[in-house]
């Protein structure tokens, strides 16, 4: 038995290695010949890697000398109030919240109507 392969579509296109990136899922059959035992041949000899060809040089640019920002000293601010503003009422809230609520159930009301 000698090894073809591995293949995706059915047998198409075979290639030697079988790809599965980490956190996905691949699907490939393994596709391969039997023989008879004295028809066995040898597998060829792999071709050698293609040298890659050599890099052009790498130009190192000397980045620029950094700006200094001198610091500014901002006056300090004062608050235009003497104590700190105070929270609405609860009461008030819910008033606000319910005439808020009154209003859009009215419109929608009147656009369900078609008015």
């Amino acid at each position: 038995m000698s090894l073809l392969g591995f293949s995706s579509d059915g047998g198409n296109t075979l290639i030697s290695e079988f790809n599965s990136p980490e956190g996905t899922t691949a699907y490939a059959s393994l596709y391969g010949k039997i023989q008879a035992i004295g028809s066995i041949a040898p597998p060829p000899a792999p071709s050698p890697a293609p040298i890659p060809p050599s890099p052009e040089p790498i130009v190192i640019i000397p980045a620029p000398e950094p700006t200094v920002i001198p610091p500014i000293e901002i006056p300090p601010v004062e608050a235009p109030w003497e104590t700190p503003p105070s929270v609405p009422e609860p009461q008030t809230m819910l008033g606000m919240i319910f005439g808020l609520g009154f209003l859009v159930r009215t419109r929608l009301k009147q656009r369900s109507r078609g008015q």
